[in-house]
């Protein structure tokens, strides 16, 4: 009986500025075409290769990271977890060149391996048949030197039209992962070869549509368990979910799925042995918009909510909610548009069935206006209202028929009134 294939599950980085040619090296390695017409990714796009290597099955996962997330913070979690990348530049536009240091500090910053070192990285100078001319020898000599100086295991010049080194770069790329991965295999063995006690596990199934999904489980010798389970479908999406129980009863779990166009949404939860739980939903979808949610309930019953929403645009939508064991409701709401105004409303409930609301508006321009509202438990209503505008809005027109002078910090209308509602 033969001996199952050792199977590999490798995560790659392809990245680099805008128009480089990365989604055409992707399409040319995978396969096997190129169109020279191809729009601008937007967020985060997924490729699957599988390699025949030696006795191994290699399965490179491929993500091709739009050229403007350098400037965004959403490198980070398209990061994790990488074990290879390629930084791409466009032979014939120096400025993208003058850009691959920033992305390799980029990558850097963000990234290290278990070993304390930086992941396997391969510089492509893409589109080599559009600039025959480029690389001369004192070039090429400075691009050597240029990766020695910022960590490059090499570099290439490639042509996904001409379907030049793309090949020859990802097994180079591939050779130096496997290695690594050995390396950090074997110092780990030595510094805890009993570490868990035998009692470490990780299965992998294979699906007939080319889905994998792994399980590890790990047991310290402590009493605590962590264990792991990642999801590949077919499409490119990915499902993670890790859950950690300590030995003093308390639970954490993370969820966090990827989907093929791009967008994430990851999950955690918290349960402390004192039986409180804490929440945290995140999703950021692939047109840069960003929606956050944390949920906490402590043992007395109170339960503390803060949702957040951010916009492509630039706007902010913020809401908190917090109920107490008592029964009280207290709720805040802020808006921040996109144009510098501010908007926020407050509202509380206490127990008794009181209700008071402040809404508090600041417009770009320095004006500011408040409202209160207050709705007591025998059906009465009080509102206050105080509006500041900007010095040069003071001053009356002249000519006008509005017999209303507008004094900065009055309050308008009567200070406050009451008005009772007969029951029916």
């Amino acid at each position: 009986m033969q001996n199952p294939r050792k199977e590999h599950l490798y995560k790659v980085l392809v990245i680099g500025d805008l128009g480089v040619g990365k989604t055409a090296v992707i399409r040319r390695y995978v396969h096997q075409t190129y169109s020279a017409n191809y729009r601008a990714t937007i967020g985060v796009d997924f490729a699957l290769k599988v390699l025949n290597w030696d006795s191994e099955t290699i399965r490179l996962q491929l993500w091709d990271i739009a050229g403007q997330e350098r400037f965004g913070n959403m490198t980070r979690v398209y990061y994790r977890e990488a074990m290879g990348a390629f930084i791409v530049f466009d032979a014939t536009r120096p400025t993208t060149l003058e850009a691959v240091a920033k992305w390799k500090e980029d990558l850097d910053s963000k990234l290290m391996l278990a070993n304390g070192q930086s992941i396997a990285t391969v510089l492509l100078a893409n589109k080599c048949d559009q600039g025959k001319d480029q690389f001369s020898l004192s070039n090429a000599l400075k691009i050597d030197q240029f990766c020695k100086d910022n960590g490059f295991v090499g570099w290439f010049e490639t042509s996904a039209k001409d379907n030049i080194n793309i090949n020859e770069a990802a097994n180079l790329l591939v050779k130096h992962i496997m290695a690594t991965e050995h390396d950090i295999l074997r110092t780990a063995h030595k510094k805890s070869p009993t570490r868990w006690h035998g009692a470490s596990e990780r299965r992998r199934e294979h699906d007939k549509g080319g889905g994998i999904r792994e399980k590890e489980t790990e047991h310290d010798k402590g009493g605590g368990i962590r264990e792991k389970e990642t999801e590949h479908d077919k499409g490119g999406g990915i499902r993670e979910k890790e859950t950690e129980h300590d030995k003093g009863g308390g639970i954490r779990e993370k969820e966090t799925e990827h989907d093929k166009g791009g967008g994430i949404r990851e999950k955690e939860t918290e349960h402390d042995k004192g039986g409180g739980i804490r929440e945290k939903e995140t999703e950021h979808d692939k047109g840069g918009g960003i929606r956050e949610k944390e949920t906490e309930h402590d043992k007395g019953g109170g339960i503390r909510e803060k949702e957040t929403e951010h916009d492509k645009g630039g706007g902010i939508r913020e809401k908190e909610t917090e109920h107490d064991k008592g029964g009280g409701i207290r709720e805040k709401e802020t808006e921040h548009d996109k144009g510098g105004g501010i908007r926020e409303k407050e509202t509380e409930h206490d127990k008794g069935g009181g209700i008071r609301e402040k809404e508090t508006e600041h417009d770009k321009g320095g004006g500011i206006r408040e409202k209160e509202t207050e709705h007591d438990k025998g059906g009465g209503i009080r509102e206050k209202e105080v509006e500041e505008e900007r010095a040069a809005e003071q001053r009356p027109r002249h000519g006008s028929n509005e017999a209303v002078d507008v004094v900065q910090g009055a309050e308008r209308s009567p200070d406050f009134f009451w008005v009772v509602f007969p029951y029916c």
